[in-house]
């Protein structure tokens, strides 16, 4: 399985994008969940996870990152262990609710993962599965990412996901900044925000990509936690949508 990892960086075009799907994990968890975030990278997400449930495991692959993650974070409902998501070392039915974003694109052996992701979680539990849409993320027809071995449309998505669970529902992350936004400064601001992810335009200091986007619409360059929200519209999850989020029960 090949490394892309969200680095601990607020600053990031991304950073925004990810904590809002671990903030739509928060708002079914109870008090009394035990977790496990399987590909947990950096081990932000985990920690966000921790702050509602009783329990959080991170799981990565990557041994070095997961001795940094147990030095970063020290809560103690909250642990870091290295794990393989093709071969859990948990017995059946031990979490009430798994997390694994952005992780089944990166192994062919995606199969066996979403059935060990499915062992682990108790009767009625809640997994969370994200990845990228194929038609925005690929779009020339090609995955050209080079930690990807495969990417997947939604229809390809949903029939996956369908073949292990009976209850499950596909969402995708949309970007809404500027959806329904009509005014003039909505627009250029749109097309300001769209040049300065240019190559070559990007590389540009922050704080000057800022002050356009700012004067016109009183928000940063990098998107925040308003500007996305899920949509259960297949047209929009296909067209809009660079991720998408499968949320099912066992």
């Amino acid at each position: 399985m090949s490394s892309e990892r969200q680095l601990l960086e607020e600053q990031s075009p991304w950073w925004a994008e990810h904590i809002h799907r671990y903030n739509e994990v928060l708002k079914i968890i109870k008090s009394t969940d035990t977790l496990l975030d399987i590909a947990c990278g950096t081990g932000f997400g985990s920690n966000i996870l921790a702050k509602k449930a009783a329990q959080v495991i991170g799981g990565d692959i990557d041994k070095t990152t997961i001795t940094e993650n147990n030095t970063i974070y020290q809560k103690e409902n909250l642990t870091f262990q290295e794990l393989d998501g093709t071969k859990l070392p948990f017995d059946d039915n031990t979490f009430d609710v798994l997390v694994s974003f952005e992780t089944i694109e990166h192994t062919i052996h995606y199969e066996e993962m979403i059935k060990e992701f499915k062992r682990v979680v108790k009767p009625t539990g809640k997994l969370f599965i994200s990845t990228p849409n194929f038609y925005l993320n690929s779009p020339s027809g090609i995955v050209t990412n080079p930690f990807h071995t495969q990417e997947f449309t939604p229809d390809v998505f949903t029939a996956l996901i369908s073949t292990y669970f009976q209850k499950f529902e596909i969402f995708g992350q949309e970007y809404i900044r500027y959806k329904n936004k009509k005014t003039i400064n909505h627009r250029i601001a749109h097309k300001i925000e769209q040049f300065h992810y240019l190559r070559g335009i990007r590389k540009l200091p922050l704080k000057l990509q800022n002050i356009a986007i700012n004067l016109l619409i009183n928000k940063p360059q990098y998107p925040t936690l308003e500007d996305y929200t899920l949509t259960k519209d297949r047209s929009i999850i296909a067209e809009k949508c660079i991720t998408q989020i499968a949320i099912c029960e066992k």
